[in-house]
């Protein structure tokens, strides 16, 4: 394992805190999350793709809460970029990238 100093660690911490922060923003409120997804609705048709299914209120529940989550750990990484939440992000990271494939 490459040797990472402990303030290079704490910018990429840092750094993947504000990338998290802007992508997950859009998700975490109800009418964020409408316009976020009006937008990509927007863009897939662009793209040539076809219409998004319409969403019912328990459809929309679960981005909202993953956003309103997203937005506090990105929020606290932020505030303090420890090494130590840089490697329970990176864990997380590595659980959903495993769910994911």
């Amino acid at each position: 394992m490459a040797f990472v100093l402990t303030h290079t660690f704490r910018k990429i911490v840092f750094a993947s805190a504000v990338y998290d922060l802007v992508l997950t923003a859009p998700f975490a409120t109800l009418w964020s999350f409408a316009f976020a997804r009006g937008q990509l609705l927007s863009i897939n048709q662009l793209l040539g793709g076809t219409a998004l299914p319409a969403f019912e209120p328990f459809h929309v529940l679960f981005p909202c809460l993953l956003g309103s989550v997203a937005l506090i750990w990105s929020a606290l990484r932020i505030s303090d970029p420890q090494q130590k939440y840089g490697r329970y992000d990176g864990a997380a990271r590595l659980l959903f990238s495993r769910s994911m494939a």
